[in-house]
């Protein structure tokens, strides 16, 4: 993953309502964690997120700082690890989503 997505990744777990399962499913129609948090709604449904929750997103998104939250991670000493990262745990991986 691209630095530059870790700050909408950290986002996507406070809006807790798109987690690895549907973000398997955007990514390959959107191409960033970034390009997923700016899609339109129909873009979304297109990807494969189900219309309710698409809707659910648009409006929550407009509530949540992507930045904010990244800069509250680094202040707090927090690392985020995606799932490519050497440094991810290697059962984690292994475990089912």
């Amino acid at each position: 993953m691209d630095r530059r997505d870790y700050p909408f990744a950290a986002a996507f777990a406070q809006f807790g309502r798109i987690g690895p399962v549907h973000l398997k499913k955007l990514l390959p129609a959107c191409g960033s964690f970034q390009a997923i948090w700016r899609a339109s709604r129909s873009e979304l449904v297109s990807g494969g997120l189900e219309p309710n929750l698409a809707d659910a997103f648009v409006a929550a998104r407009t509530q949540i700082s992507p930045e904010k939250i990244w800069e509250k991670c680094e202040t707090a000493s927090i690392t985020i690890l995606a799932q490519d990262d050497p440094h991810y745990p290697k059962l984690l991986l292994e475990t089912y989503d």
